[in-house]
């Protein structure tokens, strides 16, 4: 997790760090004038789909919910959301869906019950020895209504070889910029 100054300024001088589920996942929990902000860096057991079960329920156990925190969740999850998102390089296929029934937990007790939305960016993350997949990720419980005022972007940075076979995640909230009417909504274009 890398979090530019200028952005921390914004919030109390003594951000909260809690750590779940023995180090997988780590919560830098912000609170400031203008609200709370918890951000999550999750790296899910790679080896276990049961611990992956149990980091996945204590992140929700955890969670404010979104009415009072504005949360997003990110990192490595060591599972596919979808058949697209692995490529098998030795069959030449895809083999997403040996995730399914774990990509369906996750939904049903993380995602739904805590608002949470992917930043979707469709880039594979991680080249190993027999696939290429889309492993990082980015979830947000931002409600649906701020997409009309900010612009919300996520994407893969460059792989840094040697350092890790997975490309680091950036991602964003951005005002957007267009005039306002006098009745305080952006103006429809004409066509």
């Amino acid at each position: 997790l890398v979090v530019n100054n200028s952005f921390l300024a914004k919030f109390d001088p003594q951000p909260l760090w809690k750590v779940i589920n023995n180090s997988r996942c780590i919560c830098l929990h912000l609170a400031g004038p203008s609200g709370n902000l918890d951000l999550y860096v999750a790296y899910f057991d790679s080896a276990l789909a049961c611990n992956r079960k149990t980091t996945t329920e204590k992140i929700r156990e955890y969670m404010s919910p979104a009415s009072e925190t504005l949360s997003l969740v990110f990192g490595d999850f060591n599972f596919v959301s979808s058949n697209l998102d692995r490529w098998n390089t030795s069959s030449t296929n895809f083999s997403g869906n040996k995730d399914k029934v774990e990509s369906e937990f996750f939904l049903d007790h993380l995602l739904t019950p805590s608002n949470l939305a992917e930043l979707f960016q469709e880039t594979p993350t991680f080249v190993g020895c027999r696939a290429v997949s889309r492993l990082d990720r980015c979830y947000s419980n931002h409600h649906v209504a701020t997409q009309l005022t900010n612009d919300y972007t996520c994407f893969p940075l460059r792989f840094q070889h040697g350092l890790s076979d997975h490309r680091p995640l950036t991602f964003s909230r951005t005002p957007i910029r267009n005039q306002v009417s006098q009745y305080g909504h952006k103006r429809l274009p004409s066509y």
